[in-house]
């Protein structure tokens, strides 16, 4: 027995009035996309020894390049040079394009706030910073994309 739909109905009814099967399948696209986002600034399987060493080498990075206790760096968007506090090294580590990335927040003389994405790679069996990257002035996000060198 075929079921009649009324008019308004068409555009929800599927061919063959199969509904279930597309719904169900948009639920569990829509529920996996937000579960891999919130995973997203932290790969679990950078663990122990190497997150260890990933961390230490973003904080003796900060120590090794402060001028005056104050971390410098030069900000292309507003084309020019930061004087920034450090305050903490987020937990979060990813890998991007070959990189460790991880974030540490900072703040200006005037209180502002900004992160910096730290990229780290392992050389030798050290982990070493080779990168900083300012990716966020006062809660709002800068996009950048890393590409691996053709």
């Amino acid at each position: 027995m075929t079921k009649k739909y009324p008019d308004k109905a068409k555009f929800f009814v599927l061919k063959g009035g199969v509904i279930m099967k597309k719904v169900a399948a948009i639920i569990m696209f829509a529920l996996l996309s937000i579960t891999l986002a919130a995973f997203a600034g932290d790969d679990p399987n950078i663990k122990g020894a190497q997150r260890e060493g990933i961390q230490k080498a973003m904080q003796m990075h900060v120590i090794d390049k402060a001028v005056n206790g104050y971390y410098v760096l030069y900000d292309p968007v507003t084309n020019d040079v930061k004087n920034l506090k450090f305050k903490k090294l987020n937990s979060g580590i990813v890998m991007e394009e070959g990189f460790f990335v991880s974030c540490a927040d900072f703040t200006d003389i005037r209180g502002k706030a900004y992160g910096v994405d730290f990229l780290v790679l392992n050389k030798n069996g050290r982990f070493i910073v080779v990168e900083s990257v300012l990716h966020k002035v006062d809660g709002q996000k800068r996009k950048y994309q890393l590409k691996a060198a053709q």
